[in-house]
């Protein structure tokens, strides 16, 4: 080097030294935010919010390019850190600081009014949390537990083919009550009605839009004012109105169920299920149902339903995804289908035993994740202590939110991230794993990670062994094509789209018929029903 060059290095060097060491002197509140627009007075950045007519990850999307990594808006007292960096985001809520970000915001209205306060999921991170994750940890995400389920799974996955056999119009239905059917089974040891809609099903469906409808930001005055938490709750006003009706509709998808088990366990008819199971391992005395502590019971009853809440629009959701992309993908479907051929023979149906040798379709599995994630934006943690990250400072009480999509569809990690490939997580690409991403972070990770992709792999791995997905066709008889587009909400349901579901030959519809024949659907269990909004309503 020149001596005007060592001159230049050694003043860039001292720079960089006292800068650092100024920063490192500060303290946090000395230290600026994220970077983001200029707020307003008085408003923040209020105008900076998604305007409400498209999905919020899209809106969230020109904060990358525009501030790197992380940035930040404040409005209304609130301030939202959003995560455009993947290693941002696995620093901060799964690295060294997630003891500090495994809360969650506190949504007073959905969760005080409407009653999902009492939820494990939408809980801080407080011993309720704690104890009802231990048991989602015990009794599904154990490889024990996992390998428990698979009968049931595989079951429900080939009561799908019959329905969608013998009804081939309602797919999307039958998906959905296929994965709902699982959840109740491992949750409750409950069958659904085989060739009607369930009341079961119907009511979780409630649950969900009440948690769709009570959860939407800035929607309800008690959000907007918490002081109202404090009013009586029998006051003629709109929103305590509306929430006695959502809470009416929680309460009976938590209770129903669990009553269910209760008055099956009474009668010593009770099949094995997450509840029967916790309610035997916490009685006093094992020969007295009511011999529980309290607090045990309520965590029972709540994280069933957590179980019961949480996984059944989540699957279904990467389930129609799948349709999808089976419609758009052809070559692709062809491709998991040989697969499934040269495995299976063509001649019975897949099973879990065969799993370990279809690579191409656990990669498929992958790819849905990666394609389409659930949760294009994760789930907000709250900051429980203010963090100084990379120089800013995340401030207690921030909610920070991953932009889960941004990273899955980043082509430095994914080329081409609009095409659905699962080659690129074979072994020649080895592109990374979107499952870190997929399923939360930290302290705060999905425990059904197992059960979920269990699910999927059995309900696709069955639907590509004996059916054809297609894209519908119009009066003329030429394909409507689909267009990959989400709904605006929490979760990533697709705008609607239509397919169609036929037998690969009347050779793999036999198949399917010979299962209906030795195994026919078993009556529901919806006849010992009692829909109760409370358990001591008894």
């Amino acid at each position: 080097m020149t001596p005007l060059t060592w001159a230049v290095v050694a003043a860039g060097v001292a720079t960089a030294y006292l800068v650092h060491r100024r920063q490192s002197s500060r303290t946090p509140n000395q230290l600026p935010l994220p970077p983001g627009p200029k707020p307003l007075p008085l408003l923040g950045n209020i105008l900076d919010f998604p305007p409400g007519d498209a999905p919020e990850f899209y809106h969230w999307l020109k904060h990358k390019d525009a501030y790197g990594p992380i940035s930040s808006v404040s409005a209304m007292g609130v301030t939202l850190v959003l995560l455009h960096g993947r290693q941002a985001a696995h620093d901060i809520l799964a690295g060294a600081h997630a003891a500090k970000t495994s809360g969650r915001p506190h949504m007073v209205f959905a969760n005080d009014f409407v009653g999902f306060g009492r939820f494990v999921m939408p809980r801080g991170y407080d011993d309720i949390f704690r104890r009802g994750r231990k048991m989602l940890h015990q009794e599904v995400a154990s490889p024990a537990a996992t390998a428990s389920f698979e009968g049931t799974q595989t079951a429900e996955a080939r009561r799908l083919l019959v329905r969608a056999l013998n009804d081939p119009g309602n797919w999307d239905q039958h998906c959905k009550t296929a994965i709902v059917a699982i959840i109740l089974t491992v949750g409750y040891g409950y069958t659904v009605e085989p060739t009607k809609q369930d009341p079961l099903t119907t009511v979780n469906e409630n649950m969900i839009n009440a948690f769709t409808v009570a959860a939407t930001p800035m929607t309800w005055l008690p959000d907007i004012f918490p002081i109202l938490s404090h009013l009586p709750r029998n006051l003629p006003l709109p929103f305590l109105k509306a929430a006695r009706r959502l809470r009416h509709d929680v309460d009976t998808a938590v209770f129903t169920p669990y009553r269910f088990v209760r008055e099956q366990m009474a009668k010593g008819t009770e099949r094995p299920s997450f509840v029967s199971n916790l309610i035997r391992r916490n009685l006093q005395d094992p020969e007295e149902l009511d011999s529980m502590c309290p607090q045990d019971e309520r965590d029972i009853i709540f994280t069933a339903v957590s179980l019961y809440a949480g996984g059944g629009d989540t699957v279904a959701i990467s389930l129609t995804a799948f349709t999808m992309a089976m419609a758009i993908y052809p070559g692709v479907q062809r491709k998991a289908q040989a697969e499934l051929d040269t495995v299976t023979g063509g001649d019975r149906l897949p099973t879990f035993k065969d799993r370990p040798q279809l690579p191409y379709l656990n990669a498929l599995v992958k790819e849905l994740h990666r394609w389409w994630p659930v949760s294009t934006l994760g789930v907000p943690h709250l900051a429980d202590e203010d963090i100084v990250y990379d120089g800013y400072r995340i401030p207690k009480g921030a909610y920070i939110i991953p932009g889960v999509w941004s990273f899955l569809h980043d082509p430095e990690s994914y080329p081409n991230p609009e095409v659905f490939e699962p080659a690129r997580f074979l072994p020649l690409r080895n592109e990374p794993d979107p499952i870190q991403d997929a399923f939360g972070y930290g302290r705060r990770a999905c425990p059904g990670r197992m059960f979920a992709e269990a699910n999927l792999f059995a309900t696709i791995a069955h639907t590509l062994a004996v059916f054809d997905i297609r894209k519908a066709l119009d009066d003329e008889g030429r394909e409507i094509e689909i267009k990959p587009k989400y709904r605006q909400g929490v979760l990533g349901y697709a705008e609607p789209f239509d397919v169609r579901v036929t037998p690969r030959s009347e050779r793999h519809a036999e198949l399917v018929r010979r299962f209906e024949k030795e195994n026919p659907l078993e009556s529901g269990d919806s006849v010992n029903l009692k829909m109760v909004s409370s358990w001591r309503s008894h």
